[in-house]
Order: structure tokens, then sequence, then C-alpha cells
């Protein structure tokens, strides 16, 4: 179980995947590349595209400086107003266990997980419209369909 990134008494466990194909978007306000990306998952989210951001923090970790957790929301806020909020909601992984466990590398990576809760797809990079309609819309359109 995490927490919620703007209600940290709110906690997310595995149960939020079942009964519905879900991206998992593993994103920061610091990632330049996912700044890029926000417009079209935003236009994903739209169309119904379900969308639940895992959000990679540097600035807990002490080698990069120290945040408050305000601090971060007001920046996440901030970033989200104006690029685009595709985001049901944002797990806070705050010591990246889940991250670790999860296998990612930096940001952005985004998991497709079906209605079992089971990741199907693991993509490294952006999605872009390209991306989008070659690689994981195809798997994600199977897996709805399922």
């Amino acid at each position: 179980s995490l927490p919620d990134l703007m209600s940290p008494n709110v906690m997310h466990n595995p149960e939020l995947f079942k009964g519905q194909v879900t991206l998992m978007n593993v994103w920061g306000v610091w990632c330049v590349t996912c700044a890029i990306e926000l417009p079209f998952l935003t236009e994903l989210s739209e169309q119904g595209v379900r969308i639940v951001g895992l959000y990679y923090d540097q600035d807990i970790d002490p080698d990069f400086g120290i945040k408050s957790l305000p601090a971060i929301q007001k920046e996440v806020t901030a970033k989200l107003t104006k690029l685009g909020n595709p985001y049901e909601f944002n797990i806070f992984d705050v010591k990246r266990d889940y991250s670790l466990d999860l296998g990612v590398t930096g940001a952005p990576e985004t998991y497709v997980i079906d209605k079992n809760g089971v990741v199907r797809m693991h993509h490294i990079g952006d999605i872009n419209p390209r991306v989008w309609r070659g690689k994981i819309e195809p798997l994600y359109k199977k897996l709805v369909a399922e």
C-alpha cells in the first residue's frame, strides 16, 4: 500500500487495478520527457483510457536535495495545470520501493496492467501517437475486450 500524492491519508493497494485495464505512468516534474508526453496522455484519458500516475520524485532523496510534501504537491499541481492532467490519481512512491520492485529505471515509463492486476507490458520512454498506435493501443484494446 502506498499513499496518494495529493491526499496522503488515502492509501492505494493492488486492488486498484482489479476490474479495469490501466496504464500506470511513472513520471516526475523534473522529467523533461514526461512534460512532453503529458498533453498526449491527457488526450488519451479524455478518450476513456484509465491512467494512474506513479509519482517518482528525486527531491525526497538527500542526494538531490530535500523538499517538503507541500512543496512537491505545489509543483505537481502547477505542472499538471499547465500541461494537462491525465491521471485519475497519483501514487506517491516515497521510498521508491514499488518502483524498484517493478524494475523502474527512470521516467517516463508506462505499464499496461490488465483487469486482474497483471502487468502485461512495460514501455520505457514517452508515449506519443506513434508509440500508442503501433505498440500500446493494440494490446490495450485486446485487454479491454477480454
